[in-house]
């Protein structure tokens, strides 16, 4: 019609007091709802966009919500300016809002959003780390295996500097990784655990991050932790299945030399449990 072309026009010229007349104008002969709704958005985007003027904007888009509390246009609208605003109680508040509405209507995914969106706000802005995690509580709830939630649990105690939490939080997330994340998050724990001085979970952590990733790395870190601790019938089974991988006779002797000069006396070496003694006694002496 006549006057969406003049829109179009003013628009494209920058002639903003115009347009606001013309959408002015849409609003007062509009026949319904829909039309006012559309009429206000507009209205509130030009006030911000063109003018500066939030405070209009969130006034336009109040009205909006008034005649259709679930407009996502406006619900969108208003949250973006909020967040400019930086008014974290009032985003906090619309998001509640609409979490609410979601969960209603039965739109886990929606709600999911709005209540993640709720716990970053709790923790970053309005420091709240307890509200964050109870948040995050409620997703988890529902959905035990959503691992932003899991992540952000880590987070928040990483930041607390509350080991025995973190580590907590660690061995939840850790359940729902992929293997090779989730034996890095293992030696983590294990980490976390030598801190608060509890070997058997460290033991255990290392144990599962060598189950999911056998490899070179994770095997030496779980040898260091039975060596550290005279733990050497286990330390005997490490050294087993590491030789049993070399097939080169040469690099086997190499192997040995190396496990002869860890345990420089066959005291040490006596110390390994029998059976592990009478698998490693004669090579440890003979690679000498």
């Amino acid at each position: 019609d006549a006057i969406s072309q003049l829109e179009t026009l003013y628009e494209s010229q920058e002639r903003w007091e115009d347009l606001r007349a013309l959408i002015d104008r849409r609003l007062d002969i509009a026949q319904d709802d829909q039309q006012r709704i559309a009429a206000r958005v507009r209205l509130a985007r030009l006030a911000e966009k063109a003018f500066g003027r939030r405070d209009d904007a969130l006034q336009q888009l109040r009205s909006v919500l008034e005649i259709d509390p679930h407009n996502a246009d406006a619900l969108d609208e208003l949250e973006r300016l909020l967040t400019l605003e930086e008014d974290w109680g009032a985003l906090v508040e619309l998001l509640e809002d609409r979490a609410g509405r979601a969960h209603a209507a039965g739109d886990w995914p929606a709600q999911r959003d709005a209540l993640e969106r709720i716990a970053n706000l709790r923790s970053a802005h309005l420091n709240d780390p307890e509200g964050a995690v109870e948040v995050h509580e409620l997703i988890l709830g529902a959905e035990p295996h959503h691992v932003p939630s899991l992540r952000a649990l880590v987070e928040v105690r990483e930041a607390q500097q509350d080991p025995a939490a973190l580590a907590d939080a660690l061995e939840r997330m850790a359940e729902h990784l992929e293997p090779e994340t989730a034996s890095q998050t293992y030696q983590r724990i294990a980490s976390v655990a030598d801190e608060l001085g509890d070997s058997d979970r460290a033991l255990m952590a290392l144990r599962r991050s060598y189950e999911l990733v056998p490899s070179a790395t994770t095997r030496e870190l779980l040898r260091t932790h039975h060596e550290q601790r005279g733990n050497w019938a286990e330390y005997a089974m490490l050294l087993d299945a590491e030789t049993a991988e070399v097939e080169d006779d040469k690099e086997k002797a190499t192997l040995f030399k190396r496990i002869a000069k860890d345990f420089s006396g066959v005291e040490q070496a006596a110390l390994f449990h029998d059976t592990a003694a009478s698998a490693y006694r004669l090579p440890l002496l003979s690679a000498r």
